[in-house]
């Protein structure tokens, strides 16, 4: 046999075990309900058994299409669009998500994994008569959520199909493709040099973990209505699923923005783009469960609005998929339209009735044994925070999808920009911002003027006094037109979010402070042992401390640098400086490398190189920068490659747009403050994550939250 057919037999054996997933997937549905008509444990063992072999199965069916990649099976159609011989190994791995079959192969292999881990999670926990109801249906439902994805896959998204001969040869002709005699193509058309980034090989999975690891506490927040077991078994089972989604949704956002901010050139991050949006909607609803549920664990309050929270979130992974895949939006991010679409949307109708229908039939049993005795209280706060979180993410997504509400609708499309989204949403993050510093410092049941005032009388007036100095800033920059800008700060909702964001920090700072005091004087500790005892004897409520100042960084980030950075579109000669803002900016000259292969695996392509100068306003050279801009031959495609110069005040960002035969250069120069803020936010909130989410020590007491 020779390398195609080699290659042809591991991927029809990749298709194979697909249906064999398919085929066991159903099975472990069955044997799920038999379980529980017959009351028959054995056969629970088994469809948990059933769990691993669909991982297997799954698994071997993604190696298959890896090994694909990695061979160059460019008579695969899948392969042929998202390959290419010269493609650096990695990205040829990433090819398995590159795509949209691809992707959902990737989503079942991570659904698969996902659904092992909770049955062998089960299988240690099992003993607990609740878990041991609750079991079988968690199991039929993931069963059912599955079937669904691996049915997909074979029906309109199968990432094993191959091109005939005809096919081959047309793609050959078009797109310039090397073809051997007997047909074979021997390159692929490859991926979008744009994507050649590695923060695009690792933010996709980090999604894709996000969005599907918020199906195991989903699954058993609908068991537990089936099974009629409402405690809180459910929530204390499903935490750390829940925060593990939580991270990775956290942190594929982040990469997502980072890789936008160093490959498109335009300077920002965030562009309120619909399939950027769309990851956003679950990261909203999930963090409003997340603070929830603590209401429950705590006074036991709120069962049916956290199984409400649970079911949207897991509906909101599942929009964002559809308006990823389907088309429904224009985006540079979105995969192409099919009828993949269509699946998705009686998917989410069925899921949505079938949920929330349950829901309403359990309304009984979801009564709790307290109730919200005061808009001062802890419990209050938490609760105008999730309705905040839950504002934001109906808004978002009703300004996303207005485009195809419009041309549907009204027949004709109406475009939505960011001072849209700005003018929704900025002040619901002023509120979220607020409620942020209150939530965790307020008392429970009710606070008493004493609490209010020993927790945020100083953190109130920080905040008062930076709200004041930015208005002094803006109103000293000419931005001050009106004075009712003076005298009602609403009209300054950058500097209410900047003084809001100095106030929660002040609340944080004292809860350390006070927890470190007590520590030294009750228990004799230095400072030092103080901070670690705490992380350690109260890792999930300081982890959260964590986690709420990383935020608090990035809204710091993002205001500055969205609304308080220079940007010039310049068209340059060599050596005659330009002003942005306070600095200057020159170009020296343009170096060209035609033929430009570079050193390793990567696309052939011809590049220009522009050398720039930025002095600030003292003279004083505070970056040297060299933007490149690419072209591709195979592709007939233009690439700009921004250069950044970063430290923790400015970014230095230059995008390098051409040159003209005069010898003049086209640019875009962006000096943007505090950006790095946002990047220093995720890594804490990432670090706060990680401490609150260890398992939680036998605490002493006095030191429960």
């Amino acid at each position: 046999m020779d390398t195609f057919e080699i290659g042809r037999t591991v991927l029809e054996t990749g298709r194979h075990l697909l249906t064999g997933s398919l085929v066991l997937t159903a099975a472990v549905i069955v044997l799920s309900l038999v379980a529980v008509l017959q009351r028959d444990r054995r056969l629970i063992g088994a469809a948990r058994a059933g769990f691993y072999g669909i991982l297997v199965l799954v698994a071997g069916s993604s190696s298959c299409l890896v090994y694909g990649f990695v061979t160059g099976q460019y008579d695969n159609e899948y392969i042929f669009n998202y390959s290419e011989k010269s493609l650096a190994l990695p990205f040829k791995l990433a090819g398995l998500w590159a795509g949209l079959d691809g992707s959902i192969l990737f989503w079942c292999l991570i659904l698969s994994a996902f659904a092992a881990a909770a049955a062998f999670q089960h299988h240690w926990s099992s003993r607990h008569p609740v878990g041991r109801r609750l079991e079988p249906w968690v199991y039929v439902i993931l069963g059912l959520i599955l079937f669904f994805f691996l049915l997909i896959t074979h029906l309109v998204a199968n990432p094993f199909e191959f091109m005939d001969l005809a096919h081959r040869q047309a793609q050959a002709a078009r797109l310039g493709v090397p073809i051997d005699p007997a047909g074979h193509l021997l390159d692929g058309h490859g991926l979008n040099p744009q994507l050649e980034n590695y923060w695009m090989a690792i933010h996709p999975p980090s999604l894709y973990i996000g969005f599907v690891g918020f199906t195991v506490p989903f699954a058993f927040a609908l068991a537990s209505l089936i099974a009629r077991e409402t405690g809180d078994y459910w929530i204390k089972i499903t935490r750390r699923w829940t925060m593990v989604s939580w991270i990775f949704l956290t942190n594929g956002i982040i990469l997502g923005g980072l890789w936008a901010y160093e490959m498109l050139g335009w300077g920002g991050y965030w562009a309120w783009d619909p399939v950027e949006n769309a990851s956003f909607l679950p990261w909203l609803t999930g963090t409003a469960f997340l603070h929830s549920v603590m209401i429950q664990e705590r006074r036991d309050m709120l069962k049916a609005w956290n199984i409400f929270l649970i079911i949207l979130t897991f509906f909101m992974t599942i929009i964002a998929t559809y308006m990823t895949r389907s088309g429904v939006v224009a985006s540079i991010h979105a995969f192409a339209e099919g009828s993949i679409g269509t699946w998705f949307l009686g998917f989410m109708a069925v899921t949505y009735i079938v949920s929330v229908l349950l829901l309403f039939l359990r309304l009984r049993d979801l009564r709790g044994k307290h109730q919200l005795e005061s808009i001062f209280s802890r419990e209050a706060a938490f609760y105008f925070n999730n309705l905040v979180l839950v504002a934001l993410a109906v808004a978002v997504y009703f300004l996303s999808m207005f485009p195809k509400f419009s041309h549907d609708f009204l027949a004709r499309t109406l475009s939505v920009g960011t001072p849209h989204y700005n003018r929704i949403t900025i002040p619901l993050f002023a509120l979220l911002v607020l409620l942020t510093g209150v939530g965790p410092q307020i008392g429970w049941v009710k606070a008493t003027p004493a609490n209010l005032r020993r927790n945020f009388l100083l953190p109130g007036l920080a905040g008062a006094a930076a709200l004041i100095l930015a208005m002094a800033a803006w109103a000293f920059t000419g931005e001050l037109v009106t004075w009712k800008q003076a005298l009602y700060p609403v009209f300054y909702p950058v500097a209410v979010l900047l003084g809001l964001s100095v106030f929660v920090l002040g609340t944080i700072w004292i809860e350390f402070q006070r927890g470190i005091r007590s520590r030294v004087k009750f228990q004799g500790e230095t400072a030092l042992q103080a901070l670690t005892s705490l992380f350690v004897t109260n890792n999930r409520r300081y982890g959260g401390y964590i986690v709420h100042s990383g935020f608090v960084l990035i809204v710091v980030g993002i205001i500055t640098s969205s609304f308080f950075r220079d940007r010039e579109e310049l068209m340059l000669t060599p050596g005659t400086p330009a002003k942005v803002g306070n600095h200057t900016v020159e170009v020296a000259a343009i170096d060209p490398y035609r033929d430009r292969r570079p050193a390793g695996p990567g696309q052939p392509y011809d590049k220009e190189v522009a050398r720039f100068t930025i002095r600030d306003a003292a003279g004083r050279k505070v970056a040297e920068l060299r933007p490149e801009r690419h072209f591709y031959a195979k592709q007939q495609l233009n690439v700009s490659t921004p250069a950044i110069s970063r430290n923790p005040i400015n970014d230095y960002y230059v995008h390098f747009a051409g040159s003209e035969r005069d010898g003049r250069v086209s640019a875009t120069v962006f000096v943007n403050p505090l950006v790095n803020w946002i990047w220093a936010g995720w890594l804490i909130i990432i670090g706060g994550s990680l401490l609150a989410i260890l398992p939680m020590p036998v605490r002493k007491v006095g030191l429960v939250t």
